[in-house]
């Protein structure tokens, strides 16, 4: 039976967008975590609880945490989830140690251009340069890191706009069936994902029942964050 009325909204935005299926299978994978709302919240509350062992807090709030920079806390926060840059990437990032500032002006004038305040579910068309300038950010910062560094590239930009990019790994492109091809097709998903009121409804429930069984605060964690968080951590 072919995929019907299965389509993420990019009205003005011209980005390959992901099929029907996937899109399917991608909701699908995310309520089906959802189906156990204990576990859900469990594992919401062991992410960011600031007394265990995941990093998901230090993640988000290792300072300083300046919008239009790129500083060692930014990237000693992405070793929090498992990745770093490598050594010539830092060196460009941080314009320490390398033979001129080039990448790391490049990288900065591309942060600068990313607004703080636009969300990955904003309306379109009108925040289509908003979007396109997350794109670029995103390239110029996995350009900055060298050889196809995709993952610790996908980490740092989210640090920086933790409600408009998600967090792409091996993990969670493998459990939603992302094609994984193109970023910003991948990106979109996250979007559609966080359009379904259902989804939206049970990423609520969850955080609220991880402060009130478990006593972990996420009342300032973004939904963005909540998902790619609950998919990684529910994985099989």
């Amino acid at each position: 039976m072919p995929w019907i009325l299965i389509a993420v909204d990019i009205d003005g935005l011209g980005w390959p967008a992901p099929g029907p299926g996937e899109l399917e299978n991608a909701l699908s994978a995310v309520r089906r975590r959802m189906d156990d709302d204990s576990a859900a919240s469990l594992a919401l509350a062991r992410f960011y609880d600031p007394a265990g062992k995941y990093g998901g807090r230090t993640f988000l709030d290792l300072k300083p945490s300046d919008p239009s920079d790129i500083t060692t806390a930014d990237l000693l926060s992405v070793t929090m989830l498992d990745v770093a840059a490598s050594p010539l990437g830092v060196r460009r990032l941080l314009a320490c140690g390398g033979p001129d500032d080039a990448k790391r002006r490049q990288v900065l004038a591309a942060l600068q251009e990313v607004s703080t305040e636009v969300d990955i579910t904003a309306d379109l068309p009108k925040n289509v340069s908003a979007f396109e300038a997350a794109a670029v950010f995103y390239t110029q910062v996995k350009a900055a890191l060298g050889k196809n560094p995709w993952v610790v590239a996908s980490k740092l930009c989210a640090r920086k706009r933790p409600v408009l990019i998600p967090v792409r790994d091996r993990v969670v492109v493998r459990e939603l069936g992302l094609a994984n091809h193109d970023f910003r097709s991948d990106w979109l998903v996250f979007r559609y994902l966080l359009q379904d009121a259902d989804v939206l409804r049970g990423l609520d429930q969850a955080a609220s029942r991880a402060t009130a069984e478990h006593g972990t605060d996420l009342s300032r964690i973004p939904a963005l964050r909540l998902l790619d968080t609950l998919i990684w951590m529910m994985r099989p």
